[in-house]
């Protein structure tokens, strides 16, 4: 047998004979053994069929079938070697490419005919159906799980092979059905959040969960748990009490602000559950974190829910207070709803926390987003057909933001009693001989946040006059803001004689400290015996807002003017500037304090902020007592319903319930508010309207929440239920401030991949 010819190949046991393709010339054949074939190079070997194709090191190879030898002899030849055969060849690859192209056919036909809408949701979805999809509860079937409602099943004869989301669509990828609905309860609650609370929130007893489910994590994290650790000694808890640990667990993490994960992510904290528990229980993953928050997202909806249905059916309308928040690329709209109940406890609840990334902040999409929050909470109803929000909520309160004032001016509202005094505190803060003032505390502020070397010495002369050894405060909200400016202010006049003895006593290592961020030095801020004169009349101790002493009792004038400039503010922004409808609301709230029921508001007229008098407060009231609250007929079984008209503005219960407009306005005395001479006496005595005004105002130290819950409720059991109604209105929107920093702490440095979703669900679950 000769030597192979040909392109040289790698070295190899085989031999290369000559071969005949179909009598239609020579063909090089790899032997397979040199012992099946003998004798003389010229035998001839016949083609019968090519069987395969493919590519070895990008060269194109077939398997060939030879006429005469068995199947296990075939070879993989190149194209080079079956000269006279390309005819063979094209046959064969037209014959596989017909063969691809009707498999692919086939699939796709299936693929439709699995993934065809149903005729029940055919509307919803818009698709056709051709009956391959059927709805999982029809009816014919033990199914009773709410989980089902939101699957089609496809069925191989009677058993069910699959199944396809309907709120993903009917072209979305099948999820096998294994005999449990672990794996269909998954997937909604991770991507369906939604959709997964709605049913949560439907189900009779929210804590039924998948015990299938549960089992399979708890095996999955015994199964990794961590040398050394202490073995399973105690029996296992049961089922319902393991979902009550998982439950309180993950109420702990949304409360404390921790990581959903931390279950995972923390290995002491599992070691410390595994020695306290003994192996009996073992902490939830994040996957079962997160599905426990959804559910108590979703129980907390359906308190909420109950409390203001239960609410409107007495007749009495909540209040909100909203505002929207933002950072890292998250934005929430919040809203918060106040009532108070029976027992004229205050209630403060989250109503909503929309994610609002995708959305203009626009007015008309405030609305909008209110109104469906609101209608989903059982506040009223809110369709293309019919829009009943507005009637059931009493008053709104939100910053001066010019796109939420917009969006709710169809609510009866006001605007944030914190904002409205920042702005007046501005203007306090721009006057002249004030504003170099503050300017300089606040770079000696700069000054000992950056020195160590000035901390250090102003210690040392705060000990030699006894002041306690404390940095001036620092705050970012100075400029702008009440509370920083009134801090720092309080802190210089407190301890000015250290800062003059520091002036004095280290002028060189003062000049010589690291300058400001700005590039000032500490020389730049120093202050004059004038200047230290303001910081000591600047503002009161006690509050801000009692201007007729304040002013005349200072000697300064620059602070003079400041304060004038105060008080104007505040007067034209609450009763200048002030709709008389908002005004009237707000006179009902006072008239309501049992304290200032008789307030003859002189000030108004002497201080130029226009005409109020008690008997066009009173007679505000009166109306609104008249319309709305006051019983038919004197029947005291029978109420009349809260109207449109009742929905009045008013400061919050409580503490809050202190913030009237006649506490605005009240001087100094602790003397009892006596009657006014023009006040009508009561005229007819079974009127409780009539009775409460004709009663002795209370004591000015009288909490009113305390008044209303021991005496007016028994007393005035018609105005207590309007009490609870105009007194719980927020003066401000402080508590959404509360959520908002709840949600920067849950969407911190280290947690940045927090979804809108997950924060809205877990603020709903920590606050509720």
């Amino acid at each position: 047998m000769g030597r192979a010819r040909g392109p040289k190949r790698r070295k190899s046991n085989h031999t290369d004979v000559v071969l005949v393709a179909h009598g239609k010339g020579p063909v090089k054949r790899t032997q397979l053994n040199p012992y099946d074939i003998a004798g003389s190079p010229d035998i001839e070997y016949e083609v019968r069929e090519i069987k395969a194709h493919r590519k070895c090191y990008g060269v194109d190879q077939y398997l060939v079938g030879w006429e005469g030898w068995e199947a296990q002899h075939d070879t993989w030849e190149p194209t080079e070697h079956l000269p006279g055969s390309e005819d063979d060849i094209q046959e064969f690859l037209k014959t596989q490419s017909q063969k691809a192209e009707e498999a692919e056919a086939r699939d796709s036909a299936s693929k439709r005919k699995r993934c065809t809408n149903s005729s029940s949701t055919s509307a919803e979805e818009g698709d056709e159906n051709d009956g391959r999809l059927e709805d999982a509860k029809d009816g014919k079937t033990k199914r009773r799980a709410l989980v089902w409602d939101f699957y089609w099943v496809v069925k191989d004869g009677k058993r069910v092979v699959e199944t396809v989301c309907k709120l993903c669509g009917p072209n979305s990828t099948p999820i096998p059905y294994c005999g449990n609905t672990s794996n269909l309860r998954s997937h909604i609650s991770h991507v369906h959040q939604d959709a997964y609370c709605r049913m949560c929130i439907a189900e009779k007893k929210v804590d039924s969960v998948n015990n299938v489910e549960n089992n399979t994590s708890t095996a999955e994290q015994g199964s990794q748990s961590a040398p050394g650790t202490i073995e399973a000694i105690l029996p296992q808890v049961s089922t319902e009490k393991r979902d009550v640990l998982h439950k309180k667990f993950a109420l702990w993490i949304v409360r404390r602000r921790r990581s959903l994960s931390i279950c995972e992510t923390d290995s002491e904290l599992r070691d410390i559950f595994q020695y306290i528990f003994q192996g009996s229980y073992t902490p939830p993953t994040y996957k079962l974190v997160v599905q426990k928050v959804l559910e108590l997202s979703g129980e907390a909806r359906v308190r909420t829910r109950d409390a203001l249905v239960a609410l409107l059916a007495e007749g009495i309308l909540p209040s909100i207070a909203g505002d929207i928040w933002s950072e890292g690329g998250v934005c929430i709209f919040g809203i918060l709803a106040y009532w108070l109940d029976l027992e004229f406890e205050r209630h403060e609840k989250l109503l909503a926390a929309i994610p609002f990334s995708d959305v203009r902040h626009t007015g008309p999409e405030i609305l909008a987003a209110t109104k469906k929050a609101c209608a989903e909470t059982g506040a009223g109803t809110f369709t293309d057909l019919e829009d009943t929000v507005t009637d059931c909520i009493h008053c709104t309160a939100s910053d001066s933001a010019s796109n939420i004032v917009s969006g709710w001016e169809k609510f009866d509202g006001h605007e944030c009693n914190c904002h409205i005094l920042a702005l007046c505190v501005l203007e306090y803060l721009k006057t002249f001989g004030v504003k170099e003032v503050f300017r300089k505390l606040r770079g000696m502020t700069a000054h000992f946040s950056h020195s160590i070397i000035g901390v250090k010495l102003l210690q040392s002369c705060q000990e030699k006059h006894d002041l306690p050894r404390t940095k001036p405060p620092k705050d970012n909200d100075t400029r702008t803001g009440w509370s920083g400016a009134y801090k720092q202010s309080s802190w210089y006049r407190d301890h000015q004689e250290a800062i003059r003895m520091y002036d004095i006593d280290h002028p060189r290592k003062a000049a010589n400290a690291a300058a400001n961020p700005d590039g000032s030095v500490y020389k730049d801020y120093k202050m004059e015996d004038v200047e230290w004169d303001v910081v000591s009349e600047s503002l009161d101790k006690d509050t801000p807002v009692k201007y007729e002493k304040s002013i005349q009792s200072v000697n300064n004038e620059s602070v003079k003017k400041a304060r004038e400039n105060l008080h104007k503010a505040v007067c034209r922004r609450y009763f200048q500037d002030l709709m008389e409808c908002k005004l009237e609301d707000f006179c009902v709230a006072s008239f309501l304090d049992p304290r200032y029921k008789n307030f003859d508001f002189k000030c108004v007229e002497k201080w130029n902020m226009g005409t109020l008098t008690v008997e066009k407060a009173q007679g505000w009231a009166r109306s609104a007592w008249q319309a709305n609250w006051r019983p038919t007929d004197q029947d005291p079984s029978h109420t009349q319903a809260v109207g449109s008209s009742a929905r009045c503005t008013a400061p919050t219960a409580k503490k809050s319930t202190k913030t009237t407009v006649a506490s605005f306005l009240d001087s100094d005395s602790d003397e009892e508010c006596e009657p006014a001479a023009s006040v009508p006496q009561a005229k007819n005595k079974d009127d409780e309207f009539e009775k409460y005004l004709a009663m002795v105002p209370a004591h000015k130290s009288t909490d009113p929440s305390q008044w209303w819950k021991s005496v007016g409720k028994k007393e005035f059991p018609f105005m207590f239920r309007m009490a609870r109604q105009f007194l719980a209105a927020p003066a401000s929107t402080a508590g959404v401030e509360r959520a908002f920093s709840a949600c920067g702490q849950m969407h911190s440095d280290l947690r940045k991949s927090l979804k809108e979703g997950t924060i809205e669900h877990s603020l709903m679950a920590a606050m509720n």
